[in-house]
């Protein structure tokens, strides 16, 4: 109730009392205290009530303006309809998850799901060894550090891929079958003459092998042997390389090849070497699995 209302109001009061012969506050001594001028007094109270409740409005008041900020063309009461309209059965006709949702309440569980099943509290690990994240902010952050920012926190053992593999474990299976081992000399051809193995590779995974060996520690001349297991029992003989020791004479030699099975490298003196002699070489394997 504004001021004015209740300025008028308490004129009326007072007035009353004085004519009812009640004491009063205040002393009337002027024509304006006559009852022609109460009515007066009145009339303009009524003006004022009515004018209030246009501005509550009336319960019967339609909800028809959809903005809450429209104060001129709509009621009060018909702001608060509008509000009780709008959380209550068939408010809406928005889609949420495939089916249709006319509830306020309704339709914010729904939406709720799509951040954590069954509206249960967010929780989520990106980041393998990281921490849990509860809102979309740090998980937006922690995808950004797997792909391309600080890291993945602790990266998984390799796995192959298969139903239940992450893709870390898939890349990391892959990046171990790729790499490249060397194996390096040398070995001590001992004097006791006959064919000695140099090495031999009994691995039977799928690789690349870069070979490459050298006489420059012989003093006689001798023949250096590539064998195969090509039917994984037998070893047959791949190339037979002599080599011989005097000045100008290649030193140095290098083979290159696939396979799936072993291998051996083996070397024979020609001559009495007279003491044991050293046979470097270098071994670069690719696994191709």
């Amino acid at each position: 109730m504004d001021n004015e209302l209740k300025r008028i109001l308490r004129t009326i009061q007072n007035k009353g009392a004085l004519v009812n012969g009640s004491p009063t506050s205040e002393t009337y001594v002027s024509t304006t205290d006559s009852l022609e001028n109460i009515r007066d007094e009145l009339v303009v109270a009524d003006a004022a009530i009515d004018a209030v409740q246009a501005d509550l409005g009336d319960m019967a008041d339609a909800a028809t303006a959809d903005s809450l900020a429209d104060i001129t063309t709509t009621s009060a009461l018909a702001k608060l309809r509008l509000i009780l309209n709008r959380l209550s059965a068939d408010a809406f006709s928005a889609t949420v998850q495939g089916s249709a949702r006319t509830e306020l309440d309704t339709m914010i569980a729904q939406l709720a799901t799509y951040l954590a099943a069954s509206g249960a509290a967010y929780s989520s690990t990106i980041n393998p060894g990281g921490s849990a994240r509860t809102n979309i902010e740090q998980v937006l952050e922690d995808i950004g550090d797997v792909l391309a920012g600080a890291g993945i926190t602790t990266y998984p053992s390799g796995a192959a891929p298969a139903n239940g593999i992450s893709i870390a474990e898939g890349l990391r299976y892959i990046s171990e079958l790729t790499d490249t081992a060397e194996t390096t000399g040398p070995y001590s051809y001992l004097d006791t003459g006959v064919e000695q193995d140099v090495v031999a590779d009994t691995v039977t995974t799928r690789r690349h092998i870069w070979l490459e060996f050298s006489n420059q520690n012989m003093t006689q001349t001798g023949t250096f042997k590539i064998y195969r297991k090509v039917d994984g029992v037998t070893y047959d003989l791949y190339t037979t390389i002599p080599v011989t020791v005097s000045a100008g004479d290649e030193r140095a030699f290098d083979v290159d090849f696939v396979t799936n099975q072993h291998w051996k490298l083996t070397y024979t003196e020609n001559a009495d070497e007279a003491a044991a002699r050293d046979i470097d070489f270098n071994i670069v394997t690719q696994v191709i699995e």
